[in-house]
């Protein structure tokens, strides 16, 4: 194993693809089991098989096994069944030698996601639910199946066919407490609950729980089941304020409510996601991943104690699953689709090895969501919890559309036993807004607020942001060019070629003294050796076809990017050479690098960027900034690959260089992003700008910055007023954060509470002149 090369946990040989068709290819599952780890691909949409994905083990040194008699299929579900000692995953049954058996997929149709315990003959049967709702039983045995209700895809009848419950993207499935229990995140998605009575394949037999999206459902046993009926059960979902979770004690469900660490997940469709679940990661450890968020989630969580939930990080990466082997904990992912990627030539993914302490140095925990987002609230009716611990910085922001002063309160549950106790009031005068940021010293698990009115619109929104960000490790980001590094410098275009064997192109540039002085075509394979190809016909085609552009514009005030529809939004600025092209051209602005969510590498910094059904640009985020030159980045065999490198520094570490000195490439995770450097630069929506009364600026972004100051002046030859206005919800709608005058002929400088943090912020002026409205982030 030590001989095998890997970068930031990510073993390049590993990388699997299911064909040049496929639009996607992901790791659907992945199980400990019989001295091997089992994983199984998966492409969008196969229901009945017809695809190149397989079964695979990993062995103990790194060596892989194909199961030859793979069937393909989109599927995601997996259990141990103790009393057959049998791994199930996907349609395979695999014994405690190794042996696998399958059920063919005209046997049990659909993508299926779900596999869990029998209500009635746990020894010898399982229930398996599929993607649009089909639900079979199956005798572990003989492998022998039952349909209590057909996969109604369209894919596999031309029929109309119903759907068993709401959603069209089912996900998980778990038994406990009497009750059969499935998770549906599409199209509104339910969490829904079949007590074993009645006919399952008809609807009026099924509990509706919550009719929202969920994704998992588990409890303590994990993949091996409920181990005894006073098992709680948890499941996690998201509506449009939070996250959701929700608990099964006793018969009764309850509801949590949690931060969102990215936008990227949002679209009703459900198919963003990908999937978040709670699993146990060794030595009783559990690990929660949810919307863009690592948590450790406590094994004993309950009504009565439920403390113990906390943040680890925020990541980019699609996580799918997650399994403890071997003393780590292998993350199955789904790294490049080809949905939103034109670049890319072929779908492929990898597994990712980390622990629970490497990923504490992932990015530091952040995030947004809400109690009540625009909504009726009942007079001294208490919302649902929130969740408080873990995070450095919380503000809360309040707001509601009455015309009379509202109060509101806050209280904390301070160890997770249920006893709330008064943390403050907050007043919100008439149709107002106010902010509370929560003191340093409060200790609380959960926190929740009263309103001592009904109120027909009213919200409760939550930022968390750490008190300092993540300064830039410099052995990480060692041999990438800085910016304004005269060279020799390895730039180029690069892309994942389309061949099975999954090689890298790379079209290279050196770069010296500000010109252009040798160009090159490489490939790079699982070897991970960088070779000069003569092949000029796949070079001019590189930087024919897939130049980078310019993705944004620029003028005195600040960074200037324009979405689909025409809407402007203000970035700040890094260094004033990120505005200038290279020899060789502009570098990358916006590349899809995870399935369904894309970076921009914009003025020296790196967004976040979600999808249009996700909200779009109104939703992104700021990664890092680098301070460096990346010429381009893409995401192969399921890591980071950027070029920009130096070629005249030590080869080792995450650099490689080709045996000519000519070109080289950085590789990693994409997560590492997270630690090049904090977030940070100077801009605004005004810089010596036209205003007119009344008339509000530009968005310029705000979420994601620790310290944040801004400075107001103009040239009118009277006091003028500026009115500072947020956005909370990242959704477009303002709020009345202060109002500031300034005088003639001076600069005001305002220093944001600490703490305090919104999604975007603009500004207006009362009298029309000149003005100035810049912000410095640190």
């Amino acid at each position: 194993m030590s001989s095998i090369q890997s970068y930031s946990g990510i073993y390049p040989h590993l990388a699997v693809t299911n064909g040049d068709t496929e639009m996607e290819c992901g790791i659907g599952a992945v199980a400990a089991w019989a001295g091997k780890l089992w994983y199984l691909t998966y492409p969008p949409s196969s229901p009945n098989g017809s695809s190149g994905d397989r079964l695979y083990a990993l062995n103990e040194d790194m060596s892989v096994e194909a199961y030859p008699y793979s069937v393909g299929g989109t599927h995601a579900n997996r259990m141990i069944h103790t009393e057959s000692k049998q791994l199930i995953i996907g349609p395979y049954f695999i014994d405690e030698k190794g042996g696998v058996r399958v059920i063919p997929p005209d046997k049990m149709k659909g993508r299926l996601t779900g596999v869990a315990r029998h209500l009635t003959d746990p020894a010898n049967k399982v229930y398996f639910f599929a993607m649009e709702s089909g639900f079979y039983e199956v005798d572990v045995h003989s492998l022998e199946v039952s349909v209590f209700f057909l996969d109604p895809s369209p894919v596999l009848s031309s029929r109309p066919y119903p759907y068993l419950l709401p959603g069209e993207h089912a996900k998980g499935a778990y038994t406990g407490q009497g009750r059969f229990v499935i998770t549906n995140n599409g199209d509104g998605g339910a969490l829904a609950e079949w007590n074993g009575k009645g006919d399952p394949g008809k609807t009026e037999s099924w509990t509706i729980v919550d009719r929202n999206k969920y994704t998992d459902v588990t409890g303590p046993g994990g993949i091996c089941g409920a181990s005894d009926e006073s098992s709680p059960i948890w499941s996690v979902g998201w509506d449009h304020k939070s996250v959701l979770l929700s608990l099964c004690e006793g018969g009764v469900w309850s509801r949590y409510r949690l931060p969102k660490g990215s936008y990227t997940h949002e679209a009703d469709n459900g198919w963003y996601t990908e999937w978040p679940r709670i699993r146990e990661v060794g030595k009783g450890k559990c690990l929660m991943g949810m919307f863009g968020m690592l948590y450790e989630f406590p094994s004993h969580f309950r009504k009565r104690c439920a403390g113990g939930l906390r943040p680890l990080a925020v990541h980019h990466k699609m996580i799918v699953d997650y399994a403890e082997w071997n003393g780590r904990i292998v993350m199955a992912c789904n790294d490049a689709s080809r949905f939103d990627n034109p670049i890319l030539g072929r779908s492929q993914s990898n597994l990712w090895f980390t622990s629970q302490d490497e990923l504490r140095h992932l990015g530091k925990p952040l995030g947004w969501g809400g109690v009540w987002v625009k909504e009726h609230v009942e007079a001294n009716e208490p919302s649902e919890p929130f969740l408080l611990a873990g995070f450095e910085k919380q503000v809360l922001h309040v707001s509601h559309n009455e015309k009379y002063d509202v109060t509101f309160q806050l209280e904390v549950d301070r160890n997770g036993s249920g006893t709330w106790e008064l943390l403050d009031v907050v007043q919100v005068s008439g149709q107002g807004y106010a902010y509370y940021i929560v003191p340093d010293h409060v200790q609380g698990e959960w926190i929740r607020l009263r309103s001592n009115s009904a109120l027909r619109e009213a919200t409760a929104y939550f930022h968390y942001m750490p008190s300092e960000g993540k300064e830039q490790d410099a052995s990480l980001v060692r041999g990438i060019t800085g910016i304004g590094e005269r060279g020799p410098i390895s730039a180029g275009i690069i892309r994942p070629g389309s061949g099975s064997d999954l090689k890298l192109q790379m079209a290279a540039a050196v770069i010296e003294d500000g010109r252009v002085s040798g160009t090159g075509y490489y490939e790079m394979g699982p070897d991970m050796m960088l070779v000069k190809c003569d092949r000029p016909g796949d070079e001019e085609r590189l930087r024919n076809d897939y130049a980078p552009s310019l993705d944004f514009e620029i003028d005195e005030a600040s960074v200037v990017c324009t979405d689909k529809q025409g809407n402007r939004y203000r970035l700040p600025k890094g260094d004033e050479l990120y505005g200038q092209p290279t020899a060789c051209g502009w570098t990358r602005g916006v590349r899809e690098v995870v399935t369904e969510r894309s970076l921009m590498n914009i003025h020296g910094t790196f967004y976040e960027l979600p999808r249009d059904l996700s909200r779009g640009f109104l939703t992104i985020q700021p990664i890092c900034s680098h301070e460096r030159l990346i010429f381009d980045y893409a995401s192969w065999r399921g890591m980071l690959v950027i070029s920009g490198c130096k070629l005249d520094s030590e080869e080792g570490g995450h650099c490689v260089k080709s045996a000519d000195g000519q070109a080289a490439l950085w590789l990693g995770n994409v997560d590492d992003l997270r630690r090049f450097g904090a977030p940070r630069g100077v801009g605004g929506p005004l810089r010596n700008t036209p205003v007119q009364p009344g008339i509000a600026s530009d968005p310029y972004l705000m979420a994601g910055y620790v310290h944040k100051t801004l400075k107001l002046r103009h040239d009118c030859s009277r006091a003028v007023q500026f009115s500072i206005e947020v956005d909370v919800l990242a959704d477009g709608s303002w709020l009345g954060y202060d109002q500031i005058e300034v005088p003639a002929g001076t600069e005001i400088v305002h220093q944001f509470p600490d703490g305090y943090s919104a999604h975007w912020i603009r500004v207006k002026a009362d009298s029309a002149c000149r003005a100035d409205a810049v912000f410095i982030y640190e």
